[in-house]
């Protein structure tokens, strides 16, 4: 019965006493500023300008923990966030002043300044500043990795649409040389191919449509003279081919409206023929 009543007294001595907090791991620190007041200056002033220059060596050691921890956790700091950790994790617990009377009259102020580094906290935000480090440079990483696809991806384009490009080249060479020869359906082949591979050339739908109407196909070349207008209201040819069109149908006004926009932007140099026949066509639909 004895030993059970040790027991419960312990018990409730044990629930009694306080939960005490455990103690954060505290370093304490110590500097000393001295400054020589001159004449206009006041007493506070002086002692002012000691403090802080004993608070400098107090950062300064505190600097020297946070920099050799920063190290050994892989992670360079500047100096200002070494600052600006050391602000935040040092706290002023005493600070003394002295003063004594040079010889030749004037006052040297002495500062005496204890202080306390908190490392658990200096640990703690040193981890979150390594990991934000780490993070930054893995994203400057990824960057680097990003413009360097994008530049290989640009240059593969490059290298695609001048291939490309060449194959449009020679497919409209090779139209333009079967127009030549009245061979319009193996042409048509050619310009389709050519337009398959830049469909936002104006001139392709335009020459495919020449290549069209010369085989009678009249609705078709339409769709391609339309086409190519969309693309760029001032391509001649397909202005001088809708006129073409239109003048077969006996539609008149509209053939004549487009034969004049058609020598409005046609060059001479290319079109000297065409333009000999609008006029004459002109002159004898306006009859």
């Amino acid at each position: 019965m004895r030993n059970v009543l040790r027991k419960c007294c312990a018990a409730l001595l044990m629930a009694a006493l306080p939960v005490l907090p455990v103690s954060a791991a505290l370093e304490t620190l110590s500097g000393n500023g001295e400054y020589i007041m001159e004449h206009n200056e006041t007493m506070k002033e002086a002692q002012d300008v000691a403090f802080q220059e004993a608070m400098r060596s107090i950062s300064q050691q505190a600097g020297v923990y946070i920099e050799s921890t920063s190290q050994a956790k892989d992670s360079q700091l500047t100096h200002d966030e070494v600052t600006a950790l050391t602000e935040t994790v040092v706290q002023v617990k005493e600070k003394r002043f002295d003063r004594d009377i040079l010889p030749d009259g004037k006052i040297k102020v002495r500062a005496t300044v204890t202080a306390t580094l908190d490392t658990d906290e200096a640990d703690r935000l040193l981890e979150r500043r390594v990991e934000a480090h780490k993070t930054k440079k893995r994203y400057e990483a990824a960057r680097g990795e990003q413009a360097e696809l994008k530049k290989r991806s640009e240059s593969l384009q490059a290298e695609y649409d001048e291939a490309m490009l060449g194959g449009v080249n020679e497919s409209t060479k090779r139209g333009d040389e079967l127009m030549a020869q009245r061979k319009y359906a193996e042409a048509y082949t050619a310009y389709h191919h050519a337009v398959s591979v830049s469909p936002k050339t104006a001139e392709l739908y335009s020459k495919r449509g020449e290549s069209l109407r010369l085989q009678g196909k009249d609705d078709a070349a339409m769709q391609d003279y339309d086409t190519a207008l969309s693309l760029d209201g001032q391509d001649a040819l397909a202005h001088y081919g809708r006129a073409s069109v239109l003048d077969k149908r006996g539609e008149r006004a509209e053939a004549v409206k487009e034969y004049r926009l058609f020598m409005d932007i046609a060059d001479i140099d290319f079109y000297d023929e065409e333009i000999s026949r609008a006029l004459d066509r002109i002159l004898a639909l306006e009859k």
